[in-house]
């Protein structure tokens, strides 16, 4: 690759980050008319950023943390993790401006979705591009830059993790570790990346370290969590996307009450059926192939091991609600640039349209969007699940040989 080809490949992301902060900075002033066509709340100001930032200036001037977890007062309603009011009182970070902290960061965030736009789109027909432009206008990708939320922080944590690991250098792993233990510090969700770099630590006493202190974290966090005096979730239950949409949706709906064991077990019966369909669906697709599907090295990527485990959590959780769903975007653009064939890329880039765009607010279709979030959730753990045993297999295989 010569000099003018990689300066163009430099370039040409950063003119699109640069527009991309013209239109956000015009949709600032013009208050995002776009989101309002979707009925969605929109203003100005970054909102998502600015509380948690008065949250931090509320802790600075002595607001017990208890406060700040009820919802009694103006310094109240604080969702998030301890580190993050430890971390804006170290550096003052509640006296800078909004503007000047979030528009850096979605320039970054603009930056490397063009990156990833490029490889993408690189050797694919009209019908897997168009669907790869209509994955990133959807509105959750919109909402998360115009609320300006935490998430856009956590997401460029991960990102640089994510980048740290493709070395695989011991002390990169490790320090991969490190920065997403800071992002689980902040918004928990994260969590399942630790185990992914866990299992990329080659030396037994590091893992062993970074596992207990996992666990330290883990029950930090959950601790964290309980502390909280307010309302039942940041969403109702009627937005509630992931596991349990079925349930809720049958128990906001009709007039027939489930019990909670019930509601799990028709959950449950329903996403297995989800992944049995998936997995022969995937056995038509490698009969017809002439090939593997996916290499299992493709699915040794740190973007799709990281983002593709958060979203899994997020699904069973119940928590990738409306801006979350960027995750969901995210490893639909990794899949694409690992997939053989481009029926199976079709088919995928299908699946995460329609989650993105028919998931709340869509009226009646949002079950169908909720739905297809459960075919993408599946799809993610049957890769998963395919790469450990292609790996275990072949550890076998050596260990025989050298026998």
């Amino acid at each position: 690759m010569n000099r003018a080809s990689i300066n163009s490949g430099i370039r040409k992301p950063f003119a699109i980050a640069a527009v991309g902060i013209l239109l956000t900075a015009l949709n600032e002033i013009i208050q995002w008319p776009i989101l309002k066509l979707w009925n969605i709340y929109a203003n100005n100001g970054f909102i998502d950023f600015a509380v948690p930032l008065h949250h931090i200036d509320c802790f600075s001037r002595g607001v017990d943390i208890k406060i700040l977890r009820s919802d009694i007062g103006v310094c109240s309603g604080y969702w998030y993790g301890e580190a993050w009011l430890q971390l804006g009182k170290l550096i003052n970070l509640y006296q800078v401006n909004v503007y000047v902290l979030v528009f850096p960061l979605i320039f970054i965030f603009y930056w490397w979705f063009a990156v990833q736009f490029k490889t993408a789109i690189a050797g694919k027909e009209l019908t897997a591009r168009i669907l790869i432009v209509t994955l990133l206008l959807s509105p959750p990708l919109i909402l998360l830059i115009q609320r300006g939320n935490l998430d856009l922080l956590m997401i460029l944590i991960l990102i640089s993790a994510a980048l740290l690991l493709n070395s695989e250098k011991e002390r990169n792993v490790f320090l991969a570790f490190l920065i997403i233990t800071f992002a689980v510090l902040i918004k928990f969700w994260a969590l399942p990346a630790l185990i992914v770099v866990i299992l990329r630590m080659k030396n037994r006493l590091l893992r062993i370290f970074s596992l207990l202190l996992s666990v330290i974290i883990t029950v930090r966090v959950i601790g964290e969590y309980k502390q909280i005096q307010f309302g039942q979730a940041p969403q109702s239950n009627i937005n509630v996307f992931g596991f349990k949409f079925l349930s809720v949706k049958i128990d906001s709906t009709t007039t027939f009450a489930m019990e909670t064991s019930k509601s799990m077990i028709l959950d449950l019966s329903f996403f297995l059926v989800v992944t049995a369909i998936i997995f022969l669906g995937f056995k038509i697709f490698q009969h017809k192939a002439s090939g593997e599907l996916l290499s299992i090295q493709k699915l040794h990527d740190p973007i799709f091991a990281i983002f593709g485990s958060c979203y899994v959590f997020c699904y069973f959780a119940s928590m990738n609600v409306d801006y979350r769903l960027v995750i969901l975007i995210i490893v639909g653009l990794r899949l694409v640039t690992l997939v053989n064939t481009k029926e199976l890329i079709n088919v995928i880039l299908l699946i995460a349209n329609a989650t993105v765009w028919l998931t709340y607010p869509s009226g009646q279709l949002q079950i169908v969007g909720d739905f297809m979030a459960s075919i993408f959730c599946a799809t993610i753990l049957l890769l998963f699940t395919h790469e450990q045993v292609k790996r275990g297999m072949q550890k076998l295989s050596d260990s025989r040989t050298k026998l």
